[in-house]
This record gives structure tokens, C-alpha cells and sequence, in this order.
């Protein structure tokens, strides 16, 4: 049997993931067949050093004091996300971006994932096949989304809704490239 999917996604507090912070995990289980959640998983991380941070990165994903109160320290986030991901897929929307600061933070914080050691890059997936229909306006989630038609996201810039996007774009892919989900593997 393949792994089941761990889509996720990460907000930073910029691109450097030796120098900038995540500041929340945002992911969703779904079964191999892409067709039955099993479970979602939305952490805040209370960041350490936010005058690290790119002011733009802050305002592209609405980072705000007042919004973070409730915020973990990222070791345990780590620790709860590793424990929500164990034996998964890691899928992601360009996931190598969010896949270096999982690593780093990993190594940092002494942290160990037990998952398939592949990674999944649904954009890789969702470009090459949109290539065969049409150009996308540029190579953003919500750019690649809109030409599947996927409704736009309620709260666009955190990690859980662009973890639901990335899972609807991963199913409208897979509907529209005919594989059906009892056939659907990695």
C-alpha cells in the first residue's frame, strides 16, 4: 500500500531558513487515493526572533502579535507534527521551500520525523499538466488553482488553507490527468 498524504504548508518569517522562522504548520491527512480525510493538523509557533523577520513575509502571511497569543514554541510543534505526519507522505505546494525549513528546524531543535523519506511536490505535478491546456498567469498556488477552478480561499496565507488548496489541486490534477482515485499512486 502507499503511504498516506501529509499535505502541508508552512508560514515563515521570511526565505532563509537559517535565518528566518516558521511560525505555523498547516497540514491535512488524506488517505492514498486522495478521496477520505483522516485528519488536519493547524499549529501557531511563537516566533523567537522576529526582528529577523522581512516585514513583507509578515504581511503576506498576517503575522500579528495580538493573533499569536495562543502560539507554541516550535519545538513542541515539531514534535506534535511529527507525531501527526508518522509514517505519511509529505506533499506540499513547492515543497522544497517549506521542506528545507522543516529540516532545518528538525536539526536545530534535535527533532525526528518518521516518514517515507520521498517528498511530494504538487506544483511539479499541477505545471506540467496545465501546460497542456493553458499558461498560467505566474506559478503561485493560487494562480495554478484558479485555472482548475477551484473556489479561492477563504483565508488565503495560512498554512491550513493553503494546505486545503494544495489538496484540491492535487484532486483536480489527478481528475483531470484520468487518474481515477482507485488507480491514483505515487
Amino acid at each position: 500500500m502507499p503511504p498516506e498524504f501529509v499535505i502541508f504548508d508552512l508560514e515563515t518569517t521570511g526565505l532563509k531558513p537559517r535565518w528566518n522562522e516558521i511560525i505555523e504548520i498547516g497540514a491535512i491527512r488524506v488517505s492514498a487515493d486522495l478521496t477520505t480525510e483522516i485528519g488536519q493538523f493547524e499549529k501557531k509557533v511563537l516566533p523567537t526572533h522576529i526582528e529577523t523577520a522581512d516585514p513583507e513575509s509578515l504581511k503576506v502571511n498576517g503575522y500579528l502579535p495580538i493573533n499569536w497569543t495562543d502560539a507554541i514554541d516550535l519545538k513542541t510543534a515539531l514534535i506534535e507534527f511529527a507525531g501527526f505526519s508518522k509514517g505519511g507522505l509529505l506533499a506540499g505546494y513547492n515543497v522544497s521551500f517549506d521542506w528545507m525549513f522543516l529540516k532545518e528546524a528538525c536539526v536545530q531543535h534535535n527533532v525526528k520525523f518518521e516518514i517515507d523519506y520521498h517528498v511530494f511536490d504538487v506544483f511539479s505535478v499541477a505545471w506540467l499538466h496545465c501546460q497542456t491546456f493553458a499558461q498560467p498567469k505566474s506559478l503561485s498556488l493560487s494562480s495554478q488553482a484558479q485555472l482548475y477552478a477551484l473556489p479561492p480561499q477563504p483565508e488565503p496565507h495560512t498554512a491550513l488553507a493553503d494546505a486545503r488548496l494544495t489538496l484540491g489541486l492535487l484532486q483536480a490534477v489527478s481528475r483531470r490527468m484520468g487518474l481515477t482515485n482507485k488507480y491514483f499512486t505515487v
